[in-house]
């Protein structure tokens, strides 16, 4: 299975981001200089081109793999020189390439989106039929944790296992000052301390 996240601004598209799971092992990645891994055994690693492992990790192993698993996250601001020089000819998507070809795509058209709005792409793992802790992760106008972003798309890809999921979490920069702003002032009139979940972790 691989699946990738594509960016779109009229003009060109870039591969922001893709995800291969072979049954067995998991590679990621954003960048070709570098990708990252999730093998069955459990170990995940970063990985450069010429063959420098850095950030090595022992977590469970896949097969066993409970929850949810974050392998990834990136965000940028949706700007027309978001992606430019050097970067615009890296990631650019090139679907005439035989290692280009994808079993799922997750699109994002940044015409459709607010100049200057965070945009916060995040890829990860998940226990085959557990959607009660992928819900945990998916930010609501609601939830407390959503205070900057709210989920906008969701890629579930269930033909492996564990499952492999992408969101997009987007806010405006008047949206996040809203919110803060609200945020605060329920902390303070409730008398309690609010808690946000930590974006990075392991399992959820």
């Amino acid at each position: 299975m691989h699946a990738r996240v594509l960016l779109i601004d009229g003009t060109n598209t870039f591969t922001t981001y893709w995800i291969r799971h072979t049954g067995k092992d998991v590679y990621h990645g954003w960048h070709p200089n570098q990708k990252g891994s999730y093998h069955a055994s459990g170990q995940s690693h970063n990985k450069t081109r010429s063959g420098e492992v850095s950030d090595i990790e022992k977590h469970t192993p896949l097969a066993e793999l409970k929850g949810v698993h974050i392998l990834a996250s990136l965000g940028w601001l949706n700007h027309p020189n978001s992606f430019e020089g050097q970067m615009s000819t890296d990631l650019q998507y090139r679907p005439q390439l035989k290692k280009s070809r994808s079993d799922a795509i997750l699109m994002i058209d940044s015409r459709a989106i607010p100049l200057e709005a965070n945009i916060q792409l995040t890829i990860g793992l998940l226990e085959p039929g557990n959607l009660t802790a992928l819900d945990r992760v998916v930010y609501r106008y609601s939830d407390a944790n959503a205070i900057f972003f709210h989920t906008k798309q969701l890629l579930l890809d269930t033909s492996v296992k564990p499952w492999v999921w992408a969101k997009v979490d987007m806010a405006t920069q008047e949206q996040s000052t809203e919110r803060i702003a609200k945020f605060f002032a329920s902390d303070r009139n409730s008398g309690q301390h609010a808690e946000m979940s930590d974006f990075g972790s392991d399992r959820i």
